[in-house]
């Protein structure tokens, strides 16, 4: 048997006097399962991160890709910041942030989504941010729904990365953790982002190789919405919030058998012994 790979590699897998598996079936096996791989690392071809999506905020910028909800009690805007502690966006004038000049409200459940469709592959966010609320109590958190909205997990609960991320020019970059833990409890029960962050802070998280197969354009009105979510309790603290800006959203799809160049692929015999 012959497996013939890219770039005119070959491997005699033939068993008879003189092949390299002459000895042991076992031996073969081993072999070609190892030529295969080899063959596979090089069908797959896993490409570099590619830039999907970079959100500033700023009003000539496309940042169409995220939802803000629209209900009465919403308090996210896209504005300039004009408080205290948020008084300036990380870049340019603009950020997203819950209410650009007052404090937030008590009883208050404020997001904003961003839906996607995405082919096999992993799915990264970069963003950076500030906020200031009621320790433990009031805070932001990430949500993902695999059902349009249907059921909702905490992004800790989804087998994410966090540290590792894609860089724009491709390969890995490492940053410190700046990911919320299991033991920041706000009072609604999720883990989230709370207290004061004291200036802004960059976070990353992979959803690594737990986004589902679906077909058709990355962006969307996909099954899949990941959002960014700010609660706080009965209690008014005269704190301001949640702000985010520098927004960017990355995927990395895998190769498929489409790149494959039959007339590389060899096999005999077939079916082989």
């Amino acid at each position: 048997m012959h497996l013939t790979l890219p770039a005119n590699k070959t491997v005699n897998l033939t068993n008879k006097p003189g092949s390299i598996i002459s000895n042991s079936s076992l031996t073969g096996k081993i072999i070609l399962i190892l030529a295969l791989l080899c063959l596979l690392s090089q069908v797959s071809n896993a490409q570099p991160p590619t830039f999907v999506r970079n959100c500033d905020f700023e009003p000539v910028e496309n940042c169409d890709f995220i939802e803000i909800d629209t209900s009465a009690e919403n308090t996210w805007v896209v504005a300039k910041p004009q408080k205290v502690f948020f008084d300036s966006a990380y870049s340019n004038d603009y950020a997203i942030m819950t209410d650009s000049i007052n404090t937030y409200p008590a009883d208050n459940h404020s997001y904003f989504d961003i839906p996607i469709t995405l082919s096999f592959g992993n799915i990264s966010f970069d963003f950076w941010h500030k906020f200031d609320t009621d320790t433990l109590e009031d805070g932001g958190y990430i949500t993902i729904s695999y059902d349009s909205g249907g059921t909702w997990y905490n992004i800790l609960d989804v087998g994410i990365q966090i540290d590792t991320f894609f860089s724009n020019a491709g390969g890995w970059s490492q940053y410190s953790n700046s990911f919320y833990t299991d033991s920041s409890i706000l009072f609604n029960g999720e883990r989230g982002f709370s207290g004061n962050s004291g200036d802004w802070m960059r976070t990353q998280f992979t959803l690594y190789w737990y986004i589902p197969v679906s077909f058709g354009n990355f962006w969307g009105n996909g099954d899949i919405i990941v959002r960014f979510n700010f609660v706080s309790d009965s209690v008014d603290n005269g704190k301001e919030g949640w702000m985010i800006d520098s927004l960017k959203v990355f995927e990395e799809r895998q190769g498929n058998v489409k790149e494959l160049n039959q007339q590389n692929f060899n096999l005999f015999p077939n079916p082989a012994n």
